[in-house]
């Protein structure tokens, strides 16, 4: 039998997760055309005798690469195992030739909790890299977010490494990056990673909240930070976080700004990131969830777009109609391919009710961008 208590646990710790500027006109990503087949990957819908798939409760908050002519995607499920009847968050792997029709790894999830260790209720939240540079045993380069508690539900930040994407090794040390002191900004738990390698660093932007009111700006409220290493693995975190703050109260991201995808095109950073208005309790959270942009010279210092959200949640009725969020974009040609989480149901189902939770994909093309 399921259990219905661990189901909505995980629910819970999935959805709280939840210069040359004038060379390249950053307003002109308000044109993003979503794929009229979306969601373009699923969760599943197998139920066995003595559990559900893996990624029966959620295919969620993905990374992409394009390696030659493979799209690769690293998306985060929630479900049992044959080996583990616990219902928990772990890391599954599909494939693509074309970046829409998609096919789940069989051998899923390629990456778990670990048992008694800092990430054993579940992990999620990727960001994966391929590094050219790096050794043939850590080619492909990850970083995820992990749970240790079912009742805080407060992440850590987690590395792995992998010579093909499929097979990974968790570092050692971890978790490499924590929650800040309880007097700052980053006072309850660091989320959803983004690192880009640039000129042999890596740089990461993560959201975080403030748990602890004292008066601070920031109290109450998500933010996005900054930090570097130059190994991937031991990280300084910028003095002057946060580098993104939240919206003015009454704006569409005054509360929560969160889940940052950087991209660097040229010599602009460009930030898409998940935003919505006000904590809202015991009611319905329809339409919050939208995703907006940032661009920066330098990484540190950012403008929101005017045009924001850039990407709005779908019509009432769609598969997307509650949440778009959790962005990932590759630049594919002259084509951005922005995938993202959608959500219908503000509230999930009773089990087994159908609902979506899924990742969908949207367009924009760079000749807009640059001639914008």
């Amino acid at each position: 039998m399921i259990n219905q208590n661990k189901y909505l646990i995980t629910v819970l710790i999935v959805i709280t997760l939840f210069s040359c500027e004038d060379a390249i006109n950053p307003e002109f990503i308000n044109s993003w055309d979503k794929y009229l087949g979306n969601p373009i990957l699923s969760k599943s819908n197998e139920i066995f005798d003595d559990r559900v798939d893996w990624d029966y409760f959620c295919a969620a908050d993905c990374s992409i690469l394009k390696d030659s002519n493979t799209y690769k995607m690293w998306y985060t499920g929630a479900g049992q195992t044959n080996t583990d009847n616990e219902i928990r968050v772990r890391i599954g792997y599909a494939y693509s030739s074309d970046g829409i029709s998609w096919t789940k790894y069989e051998n899923n999830p390629v990456l778990g909790p670990t048992p008694g260790a800092w990430d054993y209720v579940g992990l999620e939240t990727v960001s994966v890299l391929f590094d050219h540079e790096g050794t043939e045993t850590e080619r492909y380069k990850m970083w995820y977010a992990g749970v240790d508690d079912e009742e805080t539900g407060l992440y850590s930040f987690g590395y792995a490494y992998s010579s093909d994407g499929i097979e990974w090794t968790k570092y050692e040390g971890n978790p490499i990056l924590e929650a800040g002191q309880p007097d700052s900004w980053e006072s309850g738990s660091p989320e959803g990673p983004t690192v880009i390698k640039d000129n042999g660093i890596f740089k990461m932007w993560y959201g975080a909240v403030d748990t602890v009111p004292n008066g601070q700006e920031t109290d109450y409220r998500s933010n996005i930070g900054y930090a570097w290493s130059t190994d991937g693995k031991t990280w300084e975190k910028y003095s002057d976080n946060p580098v993104l703050l939240t919206g003015d109260w009454g704006n569409w991201d005054a509360s929560v700004i969160q889940d940052p995808f950087v991209m660097k095109i040229d010599e602009t950073y460009y930030m898409w990131y998940s935003g919505f208005p006000e904590w809202i309790e015991n009611t319905d959270l329809t339409g919050i969830y939208q995703i907006g942009l940032a661009y920066s010279s330098d990484g540190i210092t950012w403008t929101k777009s005017e045009n924001n959200p850039v990407l709005k949640k779908g019509p009432n009725g769609s598969w997307d109609d509650v949440l778009v969020g959790f962005p990932s974009i590759i630049l594919d040609g002259d084509v951005l391919r922005m995938y993202y989480t959608g959500l219908n149901e503000s509230v999930i189902p009773e089990f087994p009710e159908p609902y979506h939770w899924d990742i969908g994909c949207a367009t924009c093309s760079v000749t807009d961008l640059i001639n914008k």
